[in-house]
């Protein structure tokens, strides 16, 4: 009986997180060191900052607000324990005008006392049209891009106390952008970031949440060396494998 619960409320969460997944390129980590233990797995939300890719490759003022080049994101995140010190997990979005995925691997490296460190690593694909980032030239031709993204990051995890987790980041990503504006030859342009994240983790009942803060620095942009906030939250429904 207890199984039959657990199956419809998954299915129930499955399809309102997939109504509501919205497509974007992301710049989160909303993770710790820690790995869930293989065979378990968790499903969720997150809400954080993504890329507005044409503007990034463009960003000319000081503010990341006044240069355009966030928008809001939301994406759908589901989560495996290939092995006790390895996690699978899967992110992505779905919606008219854009569609996006991202496999990241977690290798959990060291683990002592209340302390341990993780590398991960991965990487992903957007589709995405001319309507979905709003180019603000007026860009009047039918456009389509691709982007392929890789990304590392090490993660460091200190447990405060039971089921509460800090967590410090470092990241980055290497994207490839192929442009194919309609009657034009495609374009390929490549550009990179990094930066650094601090977050937050606390259980309940099964459920967690991550609170997410830190910044973002476009290594690729000549001239500009601006650090810009990132903000991120993550709400999940881990799911225990049983012994």
């Amino acid at each position: 009986m207890k199984t039959g619960i657990y199956l419809v409320s998954l299915l129930a969460l499955l399809a309102s997180l997939l109504l509501s997944a919205c497509a974007g390129v992301d710049a989160s980590v909303l993770d710790t060191a820690e790995c869930m233990g293989k065979g378990n797995m968790g499903i969720g939300m997150a809400y954080t900052m993504g890329l507005k890719v044409p503007d990034w490759l463009e960003i000319e003022a000081e503010n990341i607000f006044d240069a355009d080049s966030a928008m809001p994101i939301q994406y759908m995140e589901i989560e495996y324990g290939l092995a006790d010190d390895i996690d699978a997990k899967l992110r992505f979005g779905l919606m008219p005008d854009a569609s996006n995925a991202k496999l990241l691997l977690k290798k959990q490296i060291s683990k002592e006392d209340k302390n341990s460190t993780a590398f991960v690593f991965g990487g992903g694909i957007t589709k995405a049209n001319q309507h979905y980032w709003e180019r603000p030239d007026g860009y009047d031709l039918k456009t389509d891009y691709q982007l392929l993204s890789g990304e590392a990051q090490m993660i460091f995890t200190r447990e405060l106390k039971k089921d509460r987790y800090l967590s410090f980041a470092i990241r980055g990503n290497y994207h490839n952008l192929y442009e194919k504006a309609e009657n034009q030859e495609g374009r390929n342009t490549e550009f990179y970031h990094a930066g650094a994240r601090v977050n937050l983790k606390s259980y309940h009942k099964g459920f967690y949440g991550i609170l997410e803060l830190g910044a973002e620095v476009p290594l690729s942009v000549e001239d500009v060396h601006q650090v810009y906030p990132w903000i991120g939250t993550k709400f999940s429904w881990e799911l225990k494998r049983k012994k």
